[in-house]
């Protein structure tokens, strides 16, 4: 576990954000996930038909 002082996504941060790296093998490429914590946190909406995300600022 590990702490950022804050993490950016787009125009939206979160302060004192903690993450985790770890590999992980689904037998496709995979980017980035984004958690639970971050995207509670971020008040982010995502709709799920085009998959955008949102976030409440």
């Amino acid at each position: 576990m590990a702490l950022l002082a804050t993490l950016k996504f787009g125009e939206f941060s979160l302060p004192n954000f903690e993450f985790e790296v770890g590999g992980m093998d689904y037998g496709f490429k995979i980017h980035d996930i984004l958690g639970m914590d971050f995207l509670i946190g971020s008040g982010a909406i995502i709709n799920l038909n085009t998959m955008p995300i949102q976030f409440e600022l």
